[in-house]
């Protein structure tokens, strides 16, 4: 489940609000970066066409 406002690690409860917030927005943008990451790092096979030359 994605982090939000009012749904996040109990190790955050003590930031400023503000600062809350965008430990928020980076954890997010670094869970698609990751998923993304993920996606087009793996390893490709060869097409028929490839294998037959």
């Amino acid at each position: 489940m994605p982090w939000n406002e009012q749904n996040y690690p109990p190790s955050m409860k003590n930031l400023k609000k503000v600062v809350r917030k965008k430990a928020i927005e980076i954890a997010g943008l670094k869970s698609i970066f990751e998923t993304d990451f993920k996606r087009h790092s793996e390893p490709r096979l060869p097409s028929t066409a490839q294998i037959n030359h």
